[in-house]
């Protein structure tokens, strides 16, 4: 892999524009997210909740499933590698090594790693869907050869400082180094710089089941709101499968294996009380009265991201989103903790 890659000039946006996932690649990505819950990692670097709002809207969903294909390799080194490989230009090219699209790959490597996971019928380096999946692929294999290397006393070193150099210089040039390539070692330090503080969901402490239900809720990002939508297909053509804000809540917590009542008038009864919003941890409800609801009966909820950002399905015409907490601040009038 290359270490530098032309410039993107792409902005980090916030909403992902519906069809951005297929129906059923989004299911793939939740399956596989939820799958990773409960494993046990290596120490991941950068923890398991990542920081969204740093991201590209447009390539959240594939981030999310990426970092999940094995414990030890999170979105937020995903997301880490991308803007140091080609600040994430998915048609960025190195002219000295060759390496092509958002994940640099080389030709030689993607065309093992590359597949048609957006289902668009063609495999690229230059899609940055199905470049993203082959780099979170090609980063568990590097994870699985360093813990090789390191079992067999071939090589000395963290398992993820080994598989990011490898994919920096290259599996042959671990081995031969027998450890960290002098020459990786900057690209080493600054993934994992990036991974742990600009990417890091920092401070937003959760439980497993919570950062699975965040998970869920991104997963819906961009899909346009649908007031009394079930939520259960939010990127599918037929709009009762898209979501309101109490269907989003739902659906995001049932992910994690927690079922909710169905709108908010329920919601807001369930859990316990969080008494301010420096408390306030992943997975948490926030409600605010809404067009349709009052300060004893709120009518619209989202559920806290970290970072200071809700995830919510705002009201017609609008997509699932994150708004900032202090958007919301002079409105809200409960929080619930749900575990």
């Amino acid at each position: 892999m290359s270490t530098v890659a032309v410039p993107a000039g792409l902005p980090a946006g916030r909403v992902v524009m519906r069809g951005a996932l297929g129906a059923g690649a989004a299911v793939l990505a939740l399956v596989l997210l939820f799958a990773a819950v409960g494993q046990q990692a290596p120490a991941p670097v950068g923890g398991g909740a990542v920081n969204t709002a740093q991201i590209p809207a447009a390539y959240v969903p594939w981030v999310l499933a990426a970092g999940s294909l094995c414990p030890a390799i999170t979105p937020a080194i995903i997301a880490a590698q991308d803007q140091v490989e080609s600040g994430w230009n998915p048609r960025a090219i190195n002219g000295a090594s060759g390496a092509e699209g958002i994940a640099q790959f080389l030709p030689s490597t993607f065309t093992g790693w590359g597949r048609d996971d957006d289902g668009t019928g063609t495999v690229s380096p230059y899609n940055p869907h199905d470049a993203i999946m082959a780099q979170g692929r090609y980063d568990c294999s590097l994870v699985a050869l360093a813990s090789r290397l390191v079992s067999s006393g071939q090589a000395a070193g963290s398992v993820i400082d080994l598989a990011l150099a490898a994919y920096n210089a290259g599996p042959g040039a671990v081995e031969a180094a027998h450890g960290v390539p002098a020459d990786a070692a900057a690209y080493v330090r600054q993934i994992e710089s990036l991974a742990a503080s600009k990417y890091s969901a920092a401070g937003a402490v959760g439980s497993a089941a919570a950062q699975v239900a965040v998970a869920a809720a991104e997963s819906a990002l961009g899909t346009l709101y649908q007031w009394g939508g079930s939520c259960i297909d939010p990127h599918g053509a037929d709009p009762s499968g898209w979501c309101d804000c109490s269907s989003l809540v739902q659906m995001a917590w049932r992910a994690a294996g927690v079922d909710l009542p169905r709108t908010t008038f329920q919601q807001v009864g369930v859990g316990t009380p969080v008494a301010s919003v420096s408390q306030l941890r992943l997975g948490d409800l926030v409600f605010t009265p809404g067009s349709d609801g009052s300060a004893a009966a709120p009518g619209h909820v989202g559920i806290y991201a970290g970072n200071g950002e809700i995830i919510h399905a705002p009201q017609t015409g609008q997509a699932v989103q994150f708004a900032s907490i202090s958007s919301w601040q002079s409105q809200i009038v409960a929080m619930r903790h749900i575990g």
